[in-house]
């Protein structure tokens, strides 16, 4: 149709702060745009439905040239040689960005929604009529518009695509018991397989990318403090750990004064402490408007309470320092002192209690703890008086959410705090809950969450906890869903894919770095000096007769009645474990079920919540089977068979047992039970006043009692029981972390014998399936969470609902007898798997899995999956390539060709003890010039000056020698931040490998067989022809628009070679300027030695490193990485005086492992800028391996 001109004004694009949200345009259909007769949103709308990789393309050329030029490189070459198939639209072709111009444009000036198959069909000759009959109307508003709306797309940081190899599986994961009543595999079908390579991309929430980013770097420079700070104070000799003057602030600026740990603490403190404490400190103490939170996720026992109580004191200490210098470091908002502790009820006291201990009196302000002993207006009136006058305030979760509803409460508990500490803070894993939501009010973002299991049932609880520490750190939720929680939960079952599991390591590899700034974890490890040895065993016993007949009963009533309801599935899970502890229990519930209906029936009101999902069929059979001479006779259940025995023999041995059970009805029968046997006990129940219970436990410690009954949910967290050291597991349910909780009640400091913890499980029940369970949830924590690699033991799917498997057959008992005396006892009490059917010690769980464990080549996919994720922001051009190569398949083959090549072809690295340059001896003067120094041959000189006009030549470098060595390190992660890299290893004399070759080969003269030996004067250099100049960027520069009323960002795209050539390193040529401008600043300040044209001097340096890497064909991906590495380490002044001046040789600098660059650089940035020249000649003249 005939295309109509504007009527005037009507090519004005509208105010951009009139336009709206740019994702919400594009997220409505072009329909509606086009109905609107509003060709700008229109236009917006279809920029955004672009593929990522085509929309750059399009916002590049946009941003970086000229109106005029588009026209010409795009307009006219598409008309030229137009696009005649829709398979041809890949960002790999660059008629692509061509037709994304014309079909935008067509859609723009039409008001039109053209589709990509009609722009195809289109006839050129009428297509050419109606582009060049509107440009000079429509072209430049066009244009304009889109430099104008640039900034507002989503930048590379901010987009994730699943390639092939990282493609995650269509649906999300069930639920755990979804999971456990399905059975099947699903099968994929190729329909499935297409969609998944098609599937859109997810656009990563900004702000929370460059949240990261700044948090990393921000770690960087602190530990680069830090080392700085101990290098000095070792060449004082004075250690920064030392007990009288523990340094809390380490990473302190220059011009900073240091503070010390609290000189009462510091001989009590122990080492994984001062680093937790450090942590807090690093985190908290920082600018509010760039301040987040922390998760302090020590295992339990280790002191997390005692830390964070140091921290306050280290902070309240600094607040009222004499030194002006020490003030200065701390916040205004932290100087306040309002302190608010919230936690679990029974924990309240135990809090108090610490503080006591740890702060000097009076310093933090006065201890108040609010508990439900306080009624109406004294609750109020505590919060009001704490408000007031400052101080700690203790309150456990319940009672907080209680105060949140009292008007003035509520107010003074959000707004006031400076800072808030919650324990046991996995009760925030569920942000649906109420104490979650209470707690997500706070104005204060000094947030401290303490646990010692992060993660109890899936990455998304460990998301939950770093969230409200640390809001939108890792980004949105379905983001961190799609992109880390499916892939790392569905790779780790017994029965995952190959496939899967190679996915889920990359994916998790990635994950650890990515929470590392935010977590501090240790586990028992940190303590293996300090706490006696720990020892778990799985003990699985047959069900007895009476227990196997009611199991199967029940099993059948609830057949046809449980549906799909989760609730059913629940309360039959329930019942059943009433049957596995003891048919005592189970019959106390067909009691209470026939009590609570005939009531129900007369009209009488109950407590007891009615049980729809109890099948009632069934109560007249089981009360049959139930009816026995004894219905508390303990030989009904093996459970509480070995439970009396391994009471029997903890007596005998003077050892105290900590009983944990999840049912009131089994603590009901145990207490009875132990009555019955004269045993002397103590219980603690959800009933147990919260007030008496830090003195029960004291007495219990203290005293004679032997057995503890505990309710695994009101006295499994924070409790020091540590008067027992035998602990037994009496049943188990969903979540492992309640059991280990309830472990480490007896297994922390200030135990003193070894522990034994008996895990009694039923087997062939729903209770093995729920281990299996245990076993996943454990491992994934300790992947996500711990950093290990556990073998993959559980099955994860499996329905607990299961027929009773009573034909297992009994395991050998053997390898487990001399472990432990009481399971000795164990063992022998019944033969012939009467008794136990097998017994698996818990470390089998925690063993390594080296068959899984990241190759090289795959640990090297899982650094380049966190180096995509930040190079989105710094460095876009080679995000550009590495995508471009993902798109073309590449990636993988480069990935598994890595090892093969490095192996075969690595050459070694000339480095002395402490990586510095271990060049050839150049006799006893100095080394004038760069040029001497690497033996660099310059045209028309001798080398010790060089003019503006002399140009660097090389002949051809000399065959490496191939030794066979390990595959270069991947990049540094956050890790590397704490200081967890091994110092070097010093490497023998007569080890040290061969010196570097010259970048230039002097040839020796021949010899002359018939005369001796006589000096022969230095031959003629061999000259090589230059180099072939590299290619040069045609990309036009071009003006700011006048017309836009925001200006667009700078871009940092790489454009030589064009956006789709790969086989250019941008970092190599921002390496190669870096150097460039090293060498012009020091020749400005005359540091000797830098003689020379700084532009071939940068240009020999870099040619050098490349080549030593091109020998030893690494691949485009590893070098690329290597480039932006070195680059970013050139980021640092120092570094780049160190490689120019010589002070690392370019071997070093080409192979060298990236934590012995990183370790490297470390020691030179504690040198003075003017040292490094003179440490360089020394080592050539003298080499001294301590230096």
């Amino acid at each position: 149709m005939p295309t109509t001109l504007p009527s005037s004004g009507i090519n004005v694009p509208p105010p951009i702060e009139t336009l709206g949200n740019i994702q919400t345009i594009g997220g409505i259909s072009p329909k509606r745009w086009v109905k609107k007769s509003d060709r700008w949103r229109l236009l917006i709308c279809l920029i955004w439905r672009l593929d990522h990789s085509r929309r750059r393309g399009i916002l590049d050329r946009i941003q970086s040239t000229q109106p005029d030029v588009i026209w010409t490189e795009h307009f006219e070459a598409f008309l030229d040689n137009p696009i005649k198939s829709k398979d041809e639209l890949t960002s790999e072709n660059s008629k692509t960005v061509s037709f994304d111009f014309v079909r935008l444009y067509h859609c723009f000036f039409q008001c039109q929604n053209v589709a990509e198959d009609t722009v195809i069909k289109f006839k050129r000759k009428k297509l050419n009529k109606r582009l060049r009959r509107t440009r000079e109307v429509w072209f430049n508003p066009f244009c304009n518009f889109i430099e104008m709306v640039l900034p507002e797309f989503p930048q590379d940081s901010q987009i994730y695509r699943n390639d092939d190899f990282d493609a995650l599986a269509d649906e999300e994961l069930d639920d755990d018991l979804g999971d456990d009543l399905d059975d099947d595999e699903d099968v994929e079908s190729m329909a499935n397989r297409k969609a998944r390579k098609n599937r859109p991309e997810i656009i990563r929430d900004k702000a929370a990318v460059d949240l990261r980013e700044r948090e990393h770097q921000r770690l960087e420079e602190q530990e680069a403090r830090r080392n700085k700070l101990r290098m000095d104070l070792k060449l004082h000799g004075v250690a920064s750990d030392d007990t009288s003057h523990i340094i809390i602030n380490e990473s302190k600026e220059e011009d900073q004064s240091l503070i010390y740990i609290n000189e009462a603490i510091g001989p009590r403190i122990k080492e994984h402490q001062i680093d937790g404490v450090r942590f807090l400190w690093n985190q908290i103490v920082r600018d509010p408007e760039t301040r987040q939170g922390c998760l302090l996720a020590h295992t339990m026992g280790l002191g997390k309470t005692m830390q964070v109580i140091t921290f306050l004191v280290a902070l309240a200490d600094s607040t009222k320092s004499k030194d002006p210098s020490v003030v200065a470091q701390i916040p205004e908002d932290l100087r306040k002192g309002w302190t608010l502790v919230l936690c679990p009820p029974s924990l309240v006291d135990n809090w108090i209690d610490e503080f006591l201990i740890w702060a000097p009196k009076g310093l933090l302000g006065k201890l108040r703890k609010l508990t439900a002993t306080l009624k109406g207006d004294d609750r109020l009136d505590t919060v009001k008086a704490w408000a007031s006058e400052g101080g700690v305030l203790v309150i456990g979760y319940n009672m907080f959410k209680i105060l949140l509803e009292i008007p003035g409460a509520s107010e003074l508990l959000v707004e006031k705090p400076s800072i808030v500490i919650t324990d046991e803070a996995h009760a925030l894993k569920n942000p649906e809950t109420k104490t979650h939501i209470a707690c997500s009010r706070f104005s204060t973002n000094a947030r401290i969450a303490l646990t010692g299991t992060p993660l109890h049932n899936s990455v998304l609880e460990y998301y939950a906890m770093i969230n409200w520490v640390a809001p939108n750190f890792l980004g949105p939720l379905p983001e961190f869903k799609t992109i880390y929680s499916l892939p790392v939960e569905q790779g780790f079952d017994f029965d995952s894919g190959p496939i899967e599991k190679r996915r889920a390591l990359t994916k998790l590899a990635a994950l650890k770095k990515l929470v590392a700034p935010k977590v501090h974890r240790r586990t028992t490890a940190a303590l293996k000096d300090s706490l006696p040895p720990k020892y778990e065993f799985v003990i699985y016993v047959p069900p007895g007769e009476v227990q196997k007949k009611l199991y199967v009963l029940y099993q059948e009533g609830i057949t046809n009645q449980l549906g799909d309801a989760k609730a059913s599935v629940l309360s039959a899970m329930n019942n059943l474990s009433l049957i596995c502890r003891h048919p005592r229990c189970f019959h106390e519930k067909i009691t209470r079920v026939r009590e609570g209906d005939k009531k129900r029936e007369r009209g009488i009101p109950t407590k007891q919540p009615e049980d729809s999902a109890f099948p009632r069929q069934i109560i007249p059979q089981a009360l049959q089977v139930l009816h026995v001479p004894d219905i508390n006779d303990i030989s009904l259940s093996r459970k509480t068979e070995l439970l009396t025995v391994i009471l029997d023999e903890a007596r005998k041995v003077g050892d105290k047992v900590l009983v944990f059970s999840q049912s009131l009805d089994s603590l009901n029968y145990l207490e009875a039970m132990c009555k019955m046997q004269l045993r002397t006990i103590s219980r603690l129940d959800g009933s147990t006043a919260v007030e008496s219970r830090q003195e029960e436990i004291k007495r219990f410690n203290e005293g004679s009692k032997e057995v503890y009954l505990i309710s695994t949910t009101a006295g499994g967290v924070g409790l020091n029981i540590h008067g027992a050291n035998r602990v037994v597991i009496f049943d188990i349910k969903w979540n492992p972390t309640v059991e280990q909780q309830g472990i480490g009640r007896a297994y922390r400091l200030g135990q003193k014998k070894p522990v034994f913890v008996y895990w009694l499980t039923t087997a062939g029940t729903f209770e093995q399936i729920i281990h299996n369970q245990h076993v996943f949830k454990q491992q994934l924590a300790a992947r996500v969470v711990d950093k290990k690699n556990p073998i993959s033991w559980s099955k994860r799917k499996g329905s607990v609902l299961q027929p009773l498997n009573d034909n297992m057959k009994p395991a050998d008992l053997s390898p487990s007898r001399g472990k432990d005396v009481i399971l000795d006892k164990l063992i022998d009490y019944r033969k012939n798997g009467r008794a136990i059917l097998s017994i698996v010690e818990t470390v089998l769980f925690e063993r390594e899995d080296v068959d899984t464990t990241l190759t090289a080549e795959e640990q090297k996919r899982a650094d380049e999956l966190v180096e995509m994720n930040n190079l989105r922001s710094t460095d876009p051009e080679r995000y550009e390539q590495f995508k471009l190569q993902i798109d073309r398949g590449d990636l993988n083959q480069q990935v598994s060709l890595m090892t093969a090549a490095s192996m075969g072809n690595q050459r070694p690295v000339h480095q002395s003890f402490d990586g510095a340059s271990d060049l050839p001896d150049e006799g006893n003067g100095p080394i004038h010039t760069v040029a001497d120094l690497y033996g660099w041959t310059l045209n028309g000189t001798n080398g010790s000056a060089v003019g503006a006009s002399t140009t660097i030549v090389r002949p051809p470098t000399p065959p490496p020698t191939h030794v066979t060595g390990p595959v270069p390190m991947p990049m540094p992660g956050a890790n590397t931040f704490f200081g967890e890299h091994p110092p070097p290893v010093p490497v023998a004399e007569a080890q040290r490998p061969t010196p570097p070759q010259p970048l230039v080969t002097i040839p020796a003269a021949p010899p002359t067989p018939a005369a001796p030996p006589t000096p022969v004067a230095p031959p003629t250099p061999t000259v090589a022809p230059p180099p072939t100049a590299a290619p040069t960027s045609t990309a036009t520069p071009k003006e700011p628009l006048q017309q836009s009323p925001r200006s667009a960002p700078h871009s940092s795209i790489f454009k030589g070679g064009g956006l789709f050539n790969v086989s250019e390193i941008p970092a190599k040529a921002e390496f190669e300027k870096k150097i460039e401008d090293t060498v012009r600043k020091l020749q400005q300040r005359n540091v000797p030695r830098m003689g020379g044209d700084p532009a071939q001097i940068a240009s020999a340096l870099t040619d050098r490193v490349n080549t030593i890497r091109k020998e030893v064909k690494f691949g485009f991906l590893p070098d690329a990485q290597r480039w932006k590495f070195l680059v970013g380490l050139l980021s640092h002044d120092k570094f780049g005086i160190a490689i120019v001046a010589g002070y690392l040789s370019a071997d070093f600098v080409a192979l060298a492992e990236e934590h012995e660059l990183e370790s490297r650089f470390q020691t030179i940035n504690g040198l003075e800028e003017r040292d490094i020249p003179a440490q360089a000649d020394r080592r050539f003249n003298s080499p001294d391996p301590n230096v």
